[in-house]
Parts: C-alpha cells; sequence; structure tokens
C-alpha cells in the first residue's frame, strides 16, 4: 500500500464544490430573501467550511446566504491549536462558544441578516436544527420577519452534483471498494469478523478517508442483522460474508457493499447471489433522467417474483454526497424524478430465511443522459469474493 495518492480539499478548491446559482435559483423560486444553514453537510454546502467540530454539535454554525448578495458564515473562536478556519466565503463572523464569558451566536446571526438588509423578510431556516430557545431568541430580535423550514430545500439543492463534486466522489467510492478488497484478500478462514473489521478501518484510513462512517460486518447467521457491529466470532467454511461500508472523505461519504465467501459457494449461495445480482443490474439500466423511483421499484417488485424471490426490502437505494442518505431514497412513495448529475447509491439483496443468510449487493452510481455510470469500479459485484 506504499505509494497511495490521497487527497485534500482546501477551502478555495471547495467553491468548485458549490453550485452558488443553483442556491440563489432555488432560493427565489421558494419566494425567500435567504436561506440559513446550519446542519453540517449543509454549512460544508454553502460557505465550505469543513471542520470536525461541525459533527459535534458543541456549538452553533451558520452560513446566511441572501438571494441578493454576499454570504456571511458564522462560527466560534478557535481557541490555540484548533487550527485556522477556513471557507470561501469571505465575510466570517465569529463567537466566543468555550470561555466563561460564552457568547450567545444567535445576536451575531441577528447582525448578519441586518447587515445584508433582512429585517421584516422571509428566511428559509432549517429549524429542525435548531433548540426552541434560540428560535424564540431569534424570533424576539427580529420581530415582523417571517421565518420557514427550509431543511427539505437543502437537500433538494444538493442532489445535483457539481463536476468536482462527481470527480471527488469517483475517487472516494474507488478507494471504499480498494479498501474492501484488499480486506478480503488478506482474510482467512479462522479470522474473526473483528479482525476484518479492523483491517478495513486502517486501510480505508490508509486510502484517504477521514474516518469510518459505519462498519456493518457479518458473517454466516449473522448477515441478516442489517446494521451488525463485528464480534470475535471466527469465519467458517461455507459461511458468506457481508460487508455494508462507508467512509467520510474530506466531508464526502461512501457507501457500497461487496460479499464474500469462506471457500467455494454451494449452488444454492451461487444461485442466489447471482439472481440478486441480475435484480440489481436490471434497476441500475433503468436509471435515467426523468425515471420515477416508485416506478422502478414497482417494476422491480414484480422481478423479484418472477425470480422465485418473494421481495423483503423496504429500500433499494437513496442519494449520497455530504449525507450518507440523501434525496431521492428508493421507497415505494418517491415520486421524485432522477436527473442528470445525481449521484444515488442503488442496493438489493433477499434474505433466505431457512438457512439465516442474507444476501445484499450496492454500488454508488452517477446518473447521465447517456444511462447510468459506475462510480464505485475499483471492483463489482459480479460474483462474491472466495477467501481462501
Amino acid at each position: 500500500m506504499a505509494g497511495l495518492r490521497t487527497r485534500t480539499i482546501s477551502a478555495s478548491d471547495r467553491e468548485q464544490f458549490t453550485d452558488a446559482n443553483r442556491i440563489r435559483e432555488f432560493t427565489r423560486k421558494a419566494d425567500l430573501d435567504a436561506m440559513v444553514a446550519q446542519s453540517p453537510e449543509n454549512v460544508t454546502c454553502f460557505s465550505g467550511f469543513y471542520d470536525m467540530d461541525l459533527a459535534f454539535g458543541d456549538a452553533l454554525h451558520f452560513v446566511l446566504w441572501p438571494s441578493e448578495g454576499e454570504p456571511v458564515l458564522v462560527t466560534h473562536e478557535r481557541g490555540p491549536g484548533f487550527g485556522k478556519i477556513e471557507a470561501f466565503v469571505d465575510d466570517v463572523r465569529l463567537y466566543d462558544a468555550w470561555s466563561g464569558a460564552a457568547e450567545n451566536p444567535i445576536p451575531v446571526l441577528h447582525d448578519a441578516l441586518i447587515d445584508r438588509g433582512l429585517k421584516g423578510s422571509r428566511i428559509g431556516m432549517e429549524l429542525d436544527q435548531l433548540s426552541a430557545a434560540d428560535y424564540e431568541d431569534l424570533r424576539e430580535l427580529m420581530p415582523g420577519t417571517e421565518f420557514v423550514d427550509c431543511g427539505s430545500l437543502c437537500q433538494e439543492i444538493r442532489m445535483i452534483k457539481t463536476p468536482a463534486e462527481i470527480d471527488h466522489l469517483h475517487w472516494a467510492a474507488r478507494m471504499t471498494s480498494r479498501a474492501i478488497q484488499v480486506a478480503y484478500e488478506m482474510a482467512r478462514p479462522g479470522d474473526t469478523e473483528k479482525d476484518i473489521a479492523d483491517l478495513l478501518g486502517y486501510t480505508i484510513a490508509r486510502f484517504g478517508a477521514d474516518r469510518v462512517l459505519f462498519n456493518v460486518v457479518a458473517s454466516g447467521a449473522r448477515t441478516p442483522e442489517g446494521h451488525h457491529f463485528a464480534e470475535s466470532v471466527a469465519l467458517r467454511p461455507g459461511d458468506i460474508f457481508r460487508v455494508d461500508y462507508g467512509g467520510l472523505f474530506s466531508g464526502y461519504s461512501t457507501d457500497i457493499v461487496r460479499m464474500a465467501v469462506v471457500g467455494k459457494p454451494s449452488e444454492r449461495q451461487s444461485s442466489i447471489y447471482q439472481r440478486v445480482v441480475e435484480l440489481q443490474q436490471r434497476m441500475v439500466d433503468r436509471l435515467l433522467p426523468g425515471a420515477i423511483p416508485a416506478d422502478l421499484i414497482a417494476q422491480s417488485l414484480r422481478e423479484y417474483e418472477d425470480m422465485g424471490l418473494p421481495p423483503d426490502r423496504p429500500m433499494w437505494g437513496h442519494g449520497i454526497g455530504l449525507g450518507v442518505h440523501e434525496k431521492p431514497v428508493f421507497v415505494s412513495s418517491e415520486t421524485q424524478p432522477l436527473a442528470t448529475n445525481m449521484v444515488l447509491c442503488i442496493e438489493h439483496g433477499w434474505m433466505d430465511r431457512a438457512h439465516a443468510e442474507r444476501y445484499h449487493v450496492e454500488d454508488m452510481y452517477l446518473v447521465t443522459e447517456n444511462g447510468p455510470r459506475l462510480l464505485s469500479d475499483y471492483t463489482t459485484i459480479d460474483n462474491m469474493h472466495v477467501m481462501e
């Protein structure tokens, strides 16, 4: 693994990851004078600011993006040893979050709103990210101003990826599939689930991830457990092995599944797995702009029955980017049409209850006018990896 090329994204580079025109277009279409982003994903999207503190939730961060004029980042001061604040937003306003004289950030946000001429206007906020007390403080400071929820709007903005995001997600997806492949190649019968999980964690970090985002690692009778933490259970001949894995790469998420089997798979195991792969590919072939997830799922449900695999999945995929589960979510009620430059995770699977085994495949795809493009393409789901 020597000589690996990893990536970091500078604050200036992150401006290419944000579609400023799309933010302003959606703001105006929603009849808003401004939007305020607060969730970690949207703060990064709207400002280029990416910091470990965003995930901790110990302090508030805001990005004010007016329909006209320049955005403002509100964040807390960094003490000695915490590094500088990097963002492509020029107007950065700080508050003291940690000292004995800790400040309330709401007045700082208020001042930014006033400076942008937004008193008495209509402002979108991610209201589920704000406490009732902070919301009441803001309303008291801004009488006559209308605050409406814009969380769903922010997700819609992020659904369409910029070329820089697509390139980065492609690289991150390749590194994730590569990490799983390396762990599988090094695994041997008798290793434990935890052994492989530990190796995966080291490898994905070595390949450029900031950290492990989630790590579902299960063998044999534990494969049906959807979100299973690895146990100190040794792999046995004939066991199937399921890894549903994701890393965080400069703020961007990955989510793929690769399966293995200890020794040569049985005819039954191969048959089930290959049918699941075929069902996955059929849906993937239909990932075209304008397609409706609910329609794709309805067709897939019929195909599962035809394949002799009574369907048992509640979700068949989701968007991915700064968040793991982004819009659109592939459930039977989803009517959001697919569009060019969406990045999607598509996942299929089936549970063989008689043998306590779960078969599962998942890959990351880009929606294009010419058909879907596989992003997690370092390895494929064509066959289960054989551990020998």
